[in-house]
C-alpha cells in the first residue's frame, strides 16, 4: 500500500522580522534592568531579603536562585565570596554563610533544596 499525502503541503510564510518569541523578548527584559556592578554582600542582601517576602517559614532553593540570577547581570557565583574562594555553584555560596542562611535537602528527591533565615 502506498503512502499518499492526505493534505497539501502549506506554502511557507515567512515569519515578521521584527517578532520575537516571548521568552527572547523576556530575557532582554530581565537583562535591561538587572544590576551590572554587586558585591557578595548585595547578592547575600538579595537572597535574604527575597526569603523575608516569602509567607512561607522555607522556601524552595531554585525560586532563591532564579530570583537572583534575573537581578544580577551574568551572576558568577566564582566571582563571589572571599578573595581565594571558587564557588562552583550559588547553592555552596549561600551555604557557607550559615548565620544568615539554613538550608536542607529534599530526603526523596536528590537536588531539591529548601533554605529560610538563620535565627541569628
Amino acid at each position: 500500500a502506498a503512502f499518499e499525502l492526505l493534505e497539501q503541503p502549506h506554502e511557507y510564510e515567512p515569519k515578521n522580522k521584527r517578532s520575537k518569541p516571548r521568552a527572547t523578548q523576556r530575557k532582554r527584559e530581565i537583562a535591561a534592568k538587572a544590576v551590572r556592578e554587586y558585591s557578595t554582600e548585595d547578592v547575600l542582601q538579595a537572597a535574604h531579603d527575597f526569603i523575608q517576602a516569602q509567607n512561607e517559614p522555607w522556601v524552595n532553593f531554585s525560586r532563591v536562585s532564579q530570583h537572583l540570577y534575573e537581578r544580577f547581570y551574568h551572576l558568577n557565583p566564582k566571582r563571589l565570596g572571599a578573595p581565594g574562594k571558587k564557588y562552583k555553584s550559588l547553592l555552596k555560596f549561600i551555604a557557607d554563610y550559615p548565620n544568615r542562611f539554613q538550608l536542607r535537602s529534599e530526603p526523596d528527591q536528590r537536588g531539591v533544596y529548601w533554605i529560610r533565615l538563620s535565627d541569628g
